[in-house]
């Protein structure tokens, strides 16, 4: 590495082709620096301890390595830290709990690399936090209650781990939370009714969010894995999927009418659909398939006119599909295959006599 003027106090590597490992001593060569941004290199080998004596930085962004080894045990020395981003690396072991300790952390992205162990308690120390990202690591425990003390949480996103336990009601408190993503763990029980109170889901409230455009996020949305960077403030997406809850889907959820994305894929929920479903009329993406539901396509279901991809496979459910113009738009079978009782366009199965739109739907109006 070329020598860096000690002075300085903003240092932008990233996507600069750099290779081998980071000086051992680099903490002792910049030690007034603000800003570390390595992103996107071949960086590989561990986290230098002399990093810890660099106790002006303010952002840290070395994702998108090859880093290896534990995280740092001394994050308590970064008290002017707000941006922290080793993700998409190699790193292992557990977070460690002394990250409490930064305690102006608004940004903490530590996903897609191989960290285990919990959630630390002491993170919840850092009471600026706005964007919780840990998802894609082999981290396991109950899914804390803490979490919902966060009521400046807006982003929030734990999947691919192996969280188990019921979501805690705690969760609802956060009032600005607008992208929360629990896919894809082991969590059970039944999805808390005071969902329907996540007012940053509710109403767009227009969020302030520094370093919004250093960073992107994968979603599932619409049926695929996209990637959001600039527009992140404007996803509000509900991910549950891939988990073990059961029972109904709360009817509370309805009232989430600035939701874009709703994810419920591969759980155990059975019941109806809910007959408001097409109050939810921002919604582009609605995914229910596998799981246990019955009854009938609620005909609101057509009020839904930005939405983009449906996906109800692989239930229960019977009688007409409902007809209207955004949904004559989305003509793929595949997405009522698995329904043996469901019948009408774009099905090959015709509808006859009470499996009318009217008749299948009567229930679902009547609730």
């Amino acid at each position: 590495m070329a020598t860096i003027p000690e002075g300085i106090n903003w240092l932008n590597l990233s996507n600069c082709g750099i290779s081998g490992t980071l000086p051992s001593g680099i903490g002792y060569m910049l030690p007034l620096l603000k800003y570390l941004l390595m992103s996107r290199n071949s960086i590989n080998g561990s986290l230098p301890d002399s990093l810890c004596n660099m106790i002006d930085l303010m952002v840290i962004d070395l994702s998108n390595n090859n880093l290896s080894g534990s995280m740092l045990e001394s994050w308590q020395n970064f008290q002017g830290l707000r941006f922290l981003s080793l993700s998409s690396n190699e790193l292992s072991g557990i977070i460690p709990k002394s990250i409490g300790g930064a305690g102006g952390l608004q940004w903490l992205l530590l996903n897609n690399n191989k960290l285990s162990g919990p959630i630390p308690s002491t993170l919840q120390d850092c009471t600026n936090l706005r964007v919780l990202d840990i998802g894609e690591n082999m981290l396991s425990s109950r899914l804390p209650e803490w979490v919902g003390n966060k009521q400046q949480f807006l982003v929030l996103k734990l999947r691919d781990n192996q969280f188990h336990g019921e979501i805690p009601r705690a969760l609802c408190e956060t009032s600005e939370l607008q992208m929360l993503d629990l896919g894809n763990n082991k969590s059970t029980g039944k999805i808390p009714h005071c969902f329907g109170n996540l007012s940053g889901m509710i109403e767009y409230k227009s969020p302030s969010l520094l370093y919004n455009n250093v960073y992107s996020f994968l979603q599932v949305f619409q049926g695929a894995v996209m990637e959001y960077s600039r527009n992140i403030r404007y996803l509000i997406n509900l991910d549950l999927s891939c988990n073990n809850l059961t029972k109904k889907i709360p009817l509370e959820m309805t009232n989430l009418r600035n939701l874009y994305g709703l994810n419920l894929l591969h759980n155990l929920l059975d019941g109806e659909i809910p007959a408001k479903i097409g109050d939810l009329t921002a919604l582009e993406s609605l995914d229910l398939s596998s799981n246990n539901l019955f009854g009938g396509i609620p005909n609101s279901l057509s009020n839904l006119y930005f939405l983009s991809h449906l996906n109800v496979s692989n239930n229960n459910l019977s009688g007409h599909i409902p007809t209207g113009k955004q949904l004559q738009i989305l003509e793929d079978h595949a997405s009522y295959d698995g329904n043996p009782q469901l019948c009408g366009a774009p099905l090959p199965k015709t509808c006859l006599g009470n499996n009318s739109p009217n008749a299948s739907n009567a229930k679902n109006y009547a609730e």
